[in-house]
């Protein structure tokens, strides 16, 4: 078997971690960063296993015949994944489609020429988006490696750049069901947040940590300009810190209190805003990605009698500038409350919980609240939550909202549940960013059986498409 690894900044640590522990040949898909190029180098990688996009940013060829081979194989056109991707939407059209042009007859040579049988990485990036169509034209799976988000500390893998589906789908024994009814008791009793909710944003401009960030991106900027169309110019990265550090001190003028007791006897909706931008909204999310545009037609849908409230990501604070806030709170029916307010408290007394693609929506129709998603989630075969296609069909969801049963069917809840735990592993594929355990030897060792488990599927289910 033969593996393809996409360098995602410090996932890219944990993911060469993981390599270590695979029953396969590993490659490296690289965009063009020298640092992580140069990690994999002195980790002993060889040359010629390792694609370097880095030429892709040089392309200035206008042909866009690739471009159109490559949305055959995509489930969206260039201009949606350009538009997605939080950089290259900045560049003008004469470089993002000749780069995206490039990146996909690269990846696609790299592939044949090397026999992959599977491509591991994200889809955070258009050079990502541009991995999944290049590996569905050669006919071998891209799969993505995330979280559960229920329960904590296991991961599954999607393939493509949807989460619509688990990859793997092996039926769950009873056992599994004993484990998920034990684990959906605790749940519901104990009520955990996920466990990537922990990270804290710094808003600080000079501290030791950040300095070497900037010279870190300073050198890159002096030698290393546009070779990787992930990695953010010094004054875009510094317009940025100023940018969330100025809208943080604005949003907390705003005066939000975190006691949400005045929700008591309220009729109420909760929109949970996104962090933005994030794949979760930009990609996933895609025809559904103008959240205040959400809001409003919320506010429309609702009785004169109810109120949609809106609470900001905790982490996202800072995203925004006032003039959003300002905005939701001239809606006549609409509430802002703090980004600290308890999830939970809020889900209570909502008689829905909307989001386009977020876990508040899993924990809410695990624990009895009807939820509301604008994207096809793995989890939206849970009982109490309503795919809505159309922002036109909101007011009839809603109003199914109001009147449905509050009480969670816990043999569907378990059933799913024991699927969702048969199908994922114990361990993080995410970096250091979140936890240093993420990059220790005990969480490469835990992560890769999962990992192995797959290439297994693929090997042995899937023998078509090993070369």
């Amino acid at each position: 078997m033969k593996a393809a690894f996409v360098v995602n900044y410090l996932r890219t640590e944990t993911f060469y971690g993981i390599s270590q522990y695979i029953d396969a040949d590993t490659y490296w898909i690289a965009t063009g960063d020298p640092d992580w190029i140069n990690f994999l180098k002195s980790k002993g990688v060889e040359d010629s296993r390792i694609l370097n996009l880095s030429s892709a940013s040089a392309n200035n060829d206008t042909d866009i015949s690739s471009v159109i081979e490559m949305e055959e194989y995509s489930p969206y056109k260039a201009s949606a994944i350009i538009m997605s991707d939080r950089l290259l939407r900045r560049k003008p059209r004469e470089k993002s489609y000749p780069y995206i042009a490039a990146a996909y007859s690269m990846i696609k040579k790299f592939i044949t020429d090397n026999g992959l049988d599977v491509i591991f990485g994200e889809v955070t990036w258009a050079a990502e988006a541009a991995a999944s169509a290049a590996a569905e034209k050669c006919g071998i799976p891209y799969l993505v490696p995330a979280t559960t988000r229920i329960p904590n500390g296991r991961f599954t893998f999607f393939k493509g750049l949807f989460q619509d589906r688990l990859f793997l789908d092996n039926p769950a024994f009873d056992s599994d069901l004993e484990t998920a009814e034990a684990f959906y008791d605790e749940f519901v009793s104990r009520r955990p947040v996920p466990d990537y909710a922990h990270r804290m944003r710094d808003y600080a401009l000079f501290s030791a940590k950040n300095m070497r960030k900037f010279a870190k991106h300073l050198s890159y900027m002096m030698f290393h300009r546009d070779k990787d169309m992930t990695r953010p110019d010094l004054d875009y990265l510094f317009d940025q810190r100023i940018f969330r550090r100025n809208n943080a001190k604005r949003l907390k003028r705003l005066r939000l209190s975190k006691d949400i007791s005045f929700l008591s006897g309220m009729k109420y909706c909760v929109y949970n805003l996104h962090m933005q931008p994030e794949a979760s909204i930009d990609l996933l999310g895609a025809y559904n990605s103008d959240q205040f545009h959400i809001i409003q037609n919320i506010a429309r849908s609702i009785p004169a009698d109810a109120v949609v409230v809106v609470k900001e990501h905790p982490q996202a604070v800072g995203d925004r500038v006032r003039e959003f806030y300002n905005a939701v709170n001239d809606l006549p029916n609409a509430i802002l409350v703090h980004p600290e307010a308890d999830n939970w408290e809020l889900m209570a007394g909502a008689f829905a919980v909307i989001t386009v693609s977020g876990t508040v929506a899993y924990q809410a129709a695990l624990t009895g609240t009807p939820a509301v998603v604008f994207a096809d989630m793995f989890f939206d075969e849970l009982p109490l939550v309503h795919r809505c296609k159309s922002q036109e069909e909101l007011p009839d969801i809603l109003e199914k909202c109001m009147n449905s049963n509050r009480k969670p069917d816990r043999t569907a809840c378990t059933a799913f549940l024991a699927r969702v735990i048969k199908n994922s592993f114990e361990g993080s594929v995410y970096g250091r960013e979140v936890s240093d355990s993420n990059v220790q030897e005990e969480n490469f060792k835990t992560a890769a059986k999962g990992f192995n488990a797959v290439l297994h599927h693929i090997k042995n289910e899937k023998p078509e498409i090993v070369r």
